[in-house]
């Protein structure tokens, strides 16, 4: 997935996701549903004329099928500059497929909501 979207491959990240894929956005807090959501996320920074870019640092599956990814999040905002932040995401992936994921800002968020989740990791995961 994050392959994909350095690549701008949105055809490949629609391969890599669930037809029911969700995804909560740490930046705007909206959810984004289905292959459409995913869409509506990837051009909202292409109409804007803006650059994201997500460079994974590391990923951990921390228990079958929940996987803690940590990297960057950095947006080049024409005319404005470069804003570079942490990237901490939250994955449930099912038959090899994304069926979920949230940003958070922090990995200590991220390592709660791994612990609500069924399934969850042990506590001192």
């Amino acid at each position: 997935m994050f392959a994909c979207w350095a690549a701008d491959d949105l055809e490949g990240m629609f391969g890599c996701v669930d037809p029911d894929f969700e995804f909560r956005s740490a930046t705007d807090g909206n959810l984004y549903k289905g292959r459409d959501g995913l869409r509506e996320f990837y051009e909202r920074w292409r109409d804007r004329g803006e650059r994201l870019e997500i460079p994974l640092q590391r990923a951990v599956e921390v228990s079958p099928g929940r996987i803690l990814a940590v990297g960057r999040v950095r947006v080049l905002q024409s005319g404005r500059g470069f804003a570079d932040s942490p990237g901490i995401w939250v994955m449930q992936v099912e038959h090899g497929r994304l069926i979920r994921a949230e940003a958070f800002r922090t990995e200590r968020e991220a390592r709660q909501a791994l612990r609500r989740l069924p399934g969850s990791v042990p506590s001192g995961a």
